[in-house]
């Protein structure tokens, strides 16, 4: 009989045994799976007929891939009841996955003129390994195909080993046919990775593989990231329970064994603030036991089991964030209003009416889940999962002027001087560094202070070997202020206004000074002792004297 114990009396080294369950480890085969992959990748031919040349007599390669007709044999062979549930369970499946494209694209606008967005796109190819060695799992077919297919995937390659005959089990065959597989290939373990990953004897290449299988499948996967893209390597099934006391005790036990029937790696945790559920719960699974026919898996995996007693529902789901389980079960009156304490999890199932198979065969969600604690950082296999997230953004020149400031600064001091270059290369200013290749006058950075007029300009730019005509601009917009006069105060205005500068001049002004003139260039407001216009210009260096000329022009 299971111990129920409680929670709060746990041993460090009891407590740390519970949260770290059993976990995949690759180190073993990893070496022999890249041995595969390079004879693989070396003559692909060769080593694909040398593993399963023994499966059938004069194999050849066009044999690997699933037939049309041995697709139709599938389905008539196939129980009728089985092909009637997995197109109920791919019509969920695919409602689901379909809801999760509804916001594909985002876009804002960041600061004036500067517009930034995000669009989704699909990948142009997937390829999905569903095991099928020792046993048949159609459902993987279902929950790994229809999610690429849901995102736009175009090619979508599943591969299943071959048995006796070199024939993939029926089963796996029809799912993957209603899934929407583009082709079926009879490839399993690093065999099937590898071929999937380099596009090797007429197997289509692929962006991203992903699906459930051996420790073989999860380091051939491993060994192939980085060509392509994979999903996390899937580790043994658990189920962690959080019940109140009005909760089925033997609804419970069911719960409990269901998941630790996976295989002897399952993992199962009940946690409830009742003594007296835990109790129950525990003698009905000692007496289902001995009837199940997985019962010698089942004794193995209660080594990764426990029942605990927390002192309340709030204790329960603290200790569920912390496993971080693949499935999580809530049993209690109102599961709805505990789901905002759920922080870690890869699939939450709420309610009496919410058994963890629902989840794994037909309701919709994914059953591909991250496993050993991964979900504190990781989420189940989506729609999403197939997509690749594209940013754009667009600047007008008043926004480039802006924003240049900030970038130029930043490549500088990174020590990226071209990264500056490009930017104000753009607003007709380039740094010190730029070349004078196009025997245009030399200019300097915007903010450049300074009077640029007269004989000390004209020697001022003789020092820097500029020309004289750099002096020359024109006007853009006029804005007044007072006695204290500030160069940041005009830029801002302009700015507010929208109104593009490379540089500002700033001009006293005298009594008797044309107001219509100023007007002209979009004064509007004539602020008490007003004593200086600043002027917007299309020069990063302009003089008070061609201001004055062009006010006196107009004047």
């Amino acid at each position: 009989m299971i111990k129920v114990e409680r929670l709060n009396d746990l041993s460090p080294a009891r407590r740390e045994g519970i949260l770290a369950r059993s976990t995949v480890s690759l180190e073993e085969t990893m070496e022999a799976t890249r041995e595969i992959l390079r004879r693989l990748r070396e003559d692909p031919e060769r080593e694909l007929l040398r593993e399963y040349g023994p499966l059938k007599a004069g194999l050849k390669l066009e044999d690997f891939r699933a037939t049309d007709g041995e697709i139709e044999e599938a389905f008539r062979v196939c129980d009728p009841g089985l092909i009637a549930a997995l197109k109920d369970a791919s019509r969920n499946i695919l409602k689901f996955h379909e809801l999760q494209l509804e916001r594909q694209g985002s876009l804002c606008e960041t600061m004036p003129g500067l517009v930034c967005g995000r669009v989704s796109r699909p990948l142009a190819s997937a390829g999905v390994y569903v095991p099928g060695g020792r046993a048949a799992y159609p459902s993987s077919a279902l929950m790994n195909v229809i999610p690429a297919r849901a995102a736009g995937v175009k090619v979508i390659a599943c591969s299943s080993p071959p048995g006796e005959g070199f024939r993939i089990r029926p089963e796996i065959l029809a799912a993957a046919s209603l899934a929407g597989a583009t082709s079926i290939w009879k490839l399993g373990g690093a065999w099937a990775v590898g071929s999937l990953a380099y596009g090797l004897c007429g197997v289509p290449k692929v962006d991203k593989i992903v699906g459930p299988g051996s420790s073989w499948v999860n380091a051939a996967k491993m060994a192939v990231f980085g060509d392509v893209d994979v999903d996390l390597p899937a580790g043994p099934s658990e189920g962690f329970i959080v019940a109140d006391s009005g909760a089925d005790a033997g609804h419970l036990a069911w719960d409990f064994l269901a998941q630790l029937e996976h295989d002897p790696q399952a993992a199962a945790v009940l946690v409830t603030p009742s003594e007296e559920l835990a109790r129950k719960t525990a003698s009905r699974v000692s007496e289902l036991l001995p009837g199940l026919s997985r019962s010698a898996i089942v004794r193995e995996a209660l080594a990764n089991a426990a029942i605990l007693v927390a002192d309340d529902l709030d204790e329960c789901l603290d200790f569920a964030n912390l496993y971080a389980p693949e499935h999580l079960q809530i049993v209690a009156a109102e599961p709805l209003s505990l789901l905002g304490r759920v922080v870690n999890a890869g699939s939450v199932f709420l309610g009496p009416w919410s058994p963890i198979p629902c989840g794994d065969y037909a309701s919709g969600p994914n059953h591909v889940l991250p496993t050993g604690g991964a979900a504190r950082a990781f989420s189940g296999l989506s729609a999403d999962s197939f997509m690749k997230k594209i940013t754009f953004q667009q600047l007008s020149r008043g926004a480039l002027e802006a924003l240049s400031p900030a970038v130029t600064t930043i490549a500088r001091a990174e020590g990226l001087e071209c990264h500056a270059e490009t930017v104000l290369a753009r607003l007709g200013k380039p740094g010190r560094g730029a070349p004078e290749s196009t025997g245009q006058a030399h200019q300097l950075p915007t903010g450049r202070k300074g009077d640029w007029s007269g004989r000390r300009g004209a020697r001022r730019m003789a020092k820097r070997g500029m020309r004289p005509e750099a002096r020359r601009f024109t006007i853009k917009a006029c804005c007044l202020q007072g006695v204290l006069p500030s160069r940041r105060f005009a830029d801002k205005a302009f700015r507010r206004q929208g109104v593009p500068q490379t540089g500002l001049a700033h001009l006293p002004l005298r009594t008797g000074t044309s107001h219509s003139a100023l007007a002209r260039f979009g004064a509007t407001s004539w602020p008490n002792g007003m004593e200086t216009a600043f002027f917007a210009t299309d020069s990063p260096y302009p003089g008070r004297r061609e201001a004055k000329n062009q006010i006196a022009a107009i004047a």
